[in-house]
């Protein structure tokens, strides 16, 4: 089809109507797909594919919707109760699926699958995740499933597969549907399943939704005239979707799924191992701080005060600054974990059952010289007091028992950095240590120091054919008088205030309430309030 018979069959010579009416019908069109697949295995004769896309040529399908039990069932249909024509369209579209689903039945399945496997997706992903949730003879589990935080995160993820796709036979799964429940899940927004904006409305509304909202940011963007006022424009004040690391995880755990089943005949074979993040409506992964950014952050009177009621809102994240270490690392510290090596301050970093302290891997132990700036700031003062109290844990309000230390003040962070507006795509705590790293990079730092105190490894199995093994393979890691140097160049020019509150944390009063309303040992004990 040519340019000229698309402006004729879109009614319009305007590129920019024309892409928002090619963006209508095409949502027409998925939503009518949508509506077909809802159930399992429907496979529609040539003469019912005749018959619906009439009607979704004469507009049958744009005013109305049909919901579908898991079963297939009708659950609702809606419809213009003043427009016969759309009623009509709603109960013929009904029938043609209907018909198709009958035939499904009668029909026999192609694909073979063992004579005790799962009937259905549900059944095959609860067997998986029961599977993988019981350890072995030995007590051992799969990698990746020894820990009960871990345990929920991918059984989690699984069942959010359940909810894009649909509960339909395991014979009737296939790469297609899989590909388009991932599409979906591209589509969606962080928190869908939590948060009060979306409660009660279901995938198709929230994901019409998204889409609405990133046209209104394409349509503001493209009124904008110059290309710094385009760039300016925060696509996160219209649309927010979930981020790649985020799509990564789900990625992982869809694919170990479906390689679990393949390796037990259940399906044929792999259906999510090519699934790709990909640049999905402008989507950026984490991002380094500016200077700028970095003294909004601590320069702003909210660094004094809404970090006075925990010391680790305070510590954690001037830690992170000065030291590239992840924020788990830092939260999880005990006290004896501040330690004199050849007469400098260091930070050691290693994991250990007892105190729930767990690393990334084996290059994460280390040990990281203390920059001087924290310890103008106090940093050694506040370690001496929690000694003298005869405290584990460097920051005792972040040991809820969790497998890891950081979510509370990960979460907590987020949010501070709204409050003082560094809102951009990207940058949340980690966001430190990519900071550190472009510091140690535009100033050539050889790659061994700076490894070394990321806690990264410095020799890949592809760096092999090329780099020299012999630090890696035989050579402990640089002491700290010697990577002392390469942490002190982490320097930004910030006017740091010091800590204003005290050891413990406390309750946060709300503006207008007097700290009378408790008794002063209540508010020592209660868990900091977020912001």
């Amino acid at each position: 089809m040519n340019r000229t018979e698309i402006r004729h069959s879109l009614k319009t010579g305007n590129l920019r109507e024309a892409a928002k009416l090619g963006a209508a019908i095409a949502w027409k069109y998925d939503n009518a797909l949508r509506t077909l697949i809802r159930f399992d295995g429907t496979k529609m004769t040539p003469e019912q594919i005749r018959q619906l896309r009439e009607l979704i040529n004469s507009g049958g399908l744009s005013p109305f919707q049909i919901d579908y039990h898991q079963n297939g069932q009708v659950a609702k249909i809606q419809a213009d109760p003043n427009n016969v024509q759309d009623c009509e369209f709603a109960l013929e579209a009904h029938k043609i699926v209907v018909e198709a689903q009958a035939k499904q039945v009668e029909a026999p399945t192609t694909q073979n699958t063992p004579k005790d496997s799962p009937a259905t997706l549900k059944g095959l992903i609860e067997d998986y995740i029961k599977v993988k949730s019981t350890p072995n003879r030995l007590g051992q589990y799969d990698k990746g499933w020894d820990q009960e935080e871990k345990r929920k995160e991918r059984a989690s993820a699984a069942r959010v597969l359940l909810d894009l796709l649909g509960n339909h036979p395991i014979s009737g799964v296939n790469k297609m549907m899989v590909e388009r429940s991932w599409d979906d899940l591209k589509t969606l927004p962080p928190n869908w399943k939590k948060s009060p904006k979306w409660r009660g409305k279901s995938i198709e509304q929230i994901i019409e939704e998204q889409i609405k909202a990133q046209e209104k940011y394409a349509q503001q963007k493209a009124k904008l005239p110059t290309s710094a006022q385009r760039d300016a424009l925060n696509q996160d004040d219209f649309v927010k979707y979930l981020s790649p690391k985020t799509l990564e995880n789900y990625q992982w755990n869809w694919s170990a799924l479906f390689q679990w089943a393949a390796e037990h005949d259940y399906v044929p074979r792999n259906f999510a191992e090519s699934l790709k993040v990909g640049e999905i409506y402008f989507i950026h992964g984490r991002s380094s701080y500016t200077k700028d950014q970095l003294k909004q952050i601590f320069e702003c009177e909210h660094y004094g005060t809404r970090t006075a009621d925990d010391p680790a809102k305070y510590w954690v994240p001037l830690l992170l600054l000065y030291s590239g270490a992840r924020l788990n690392e830092m939260c999880q510290l005990l006290v004896e974990d501040i330690i004199q090596d050849e007469n400098i301050w260091s930070i050691r970093i290693l994991e250990e059952v007892v105190t729930r302290k767990r690393l990334k891997s084996k290059q994460s132990r280390r040990v990281i010289p203390i920059h001087s700036k924290l310890i103008e700031l106090g940093f050694l003062e506040y370690v001496e007091k929690r000694k003298k109290r005869k405290d584990v844990k460097l920051f005792p309000s972040l040991d809820t028992g969790d497998e890891k230390h950081n979510k509370y003040l990960g979460n907590w962070y987020g949010r501070f950095l709204s409050v003082v507006g560094v809102k951009e795509r990207g940058l949340d705590a980690h966001s430190f240590r990519h900071t550190a790293v472009s510091v140690w990079l535009n100033n050539e730092v050889n790659e061994i120091y700076a490894a070394s105190i990321c806690g990264h490894g410095y020799n890949t199995k592809e760096d092999k054919k090329n780099d020299p093994q012999t630090f890696s393979m035989y050579g402990d890691p640089p002491i700290p008088s010697v990577l002392k140097k390469y942490v002190e160049m982490l320097e930004f020019g910030i006017k740091h205030q010091k800590y204003r509150g005290t050891l413990d944390h406390k309750v946060r009063i709300p503006r207008g309430k007097s700290l009378n309303t408790r008794g002063s040992e209540e508010v020592e004990n209660i868990e900091s309030a977020s912001i």
